[in-house]
Parts: structure tokens; sequence; C-alpha cells
């Protein structure tokens, strides 16, 4: 099974996280974040070894 990929973006004080996302799908929204804010993506299953 294929990790799913989690989006982080924030700016301008605001933010907000994309979840259980393909890889492609994660790589669109990076892209495309706007130029006032940041984005970066993180494999989900990075965080269910961290749970273990």
């Amino acid at each position: 099974m294929r990790c799913k990929w989690k989006v982080i973006v924030r700016g301008e004080g605001q933010g907000w996280e994309h979840l259980n996302l393909t890889e492609n799908q994660a790589e669109m929204i990076v892209e495309s974040c706007p130029p006032d804010y940041f984005a970066y993506m993180l494999p989900m299953c990075m965080f269910d070894e961290w749970r273990k």
C-alpha cells in the first residue's frame, strides 16, 4: 500500500491542512500555493510510525 500524503499551508496568520492525498494531489496543492503563503507535504505513514 502506498503512503497517503498531508499538505500544510501557512501564511498571513492563517493555515490549513489537506489530508489523505495521493502524492500527485499533494504536489499540485504545493505547486499552486499563493505567493504570500508557503506549503509543504509530509507522508501520512510517518505520523502512523510516531503513534506506535
